[in-house]
C-alpha cells in the first residue's frame, strides 16, 4: 500500500483502487506466462525431454568402451566433457534387465566398466527386446558415473538396429 500512497498519494482512492487492480493483472500475467514445466510430474518432465533428444543432435559420439575409459582415468575430465550432455553411445549389449521400479534398462559393455542406459518410458518395449550381443547405438543424457557411467532418458535412434 506504501508504494500506492506513494505514487497517488492517500486522497485519490479510485486512482488507488486501479493502480492495485493493475498490479495484480501484472502479477496474474507474469504467473501465468511461466513455461509450464514445474507443474509437471517426474515422469511427464522426462517424457518431454525424450521428445527433444529425439530430434536433437547428439554433443559427442563416443563408444562405451571410450565412455567407461574417459571415466575410470580421469572422473573430473569425463564429467566435464560428458556429464548432462547428450551423447550417442555406440556398445555391445552385455544384458537386459529391470530395475526396483519395473523399468528396463541395458548395460552396454565396456573396457573399463559398463554403461547403465535407463530409457525413456516410450522406448521401454524395444529395450526389453534387445538381446545380449546385440551391437546397438544409445542416445541420451550422461549422468556421469556412479558404479556404473549412468545414460538417462535414453532413446534408440531410428538407424538403430
Amino acid at each position: 500500500m506504501e508504494i500506492v500512497y506513494y505514487l497517488f498519494g492517500k486522497r485519490d482512492r479510485t486512482m488507488k483502487h486501479g493502480a492495485i487492480l493493475f498490479l495484480v493483472m501484472v502479477f496474474l500475467l507474469a504467473v501465468s506466462c511461466t513455461s509450464g514445466d514445474e507443474n509437471l510430474t517426474e515422469a511427464q518432465q522426462i517424457e518431454k525431454e525424450a521428445s527433444r533428444m529425439e530430434n536433437e543432435a547428439a554433443e559427442a559420439e563416443v563408444t562405451a568402451a571410450e565412455l567407461t575409459i574417459a571415466f575410470a582415468g580421469d572422473e573430473a575430465k569425463a564429467d566435464e566433457r560428458y556429464k548432462n550432455r547428450v551423447i550417442l553411445v555406440k556398445g555391445i549389449v552385455d544384458n537386459v534387465g529391470v530395475d526396483v521400479e519395473e523399468k528396463p534398462y541395458v548395460m552396454l559393455g565396456g573396457d573399463a566398466g559398463r554403461v547403465q542406459v535407463m530409457f525413456a518410458r516410450k522406448y521401454h518395449k524395444q529395450a526389453l527386446n534387445l538381446l545380449p550381443g546385440q551391437n546397438l547405438e544409445i542416445k541420451g543424457r550422461c549422468g556421469g558415473q556412479f558404479a556404473n557411467v549412468i545414460l538417462h532418458t535414453a532413446v534408440i535412434p531410428p538407424t538403430a538396429p
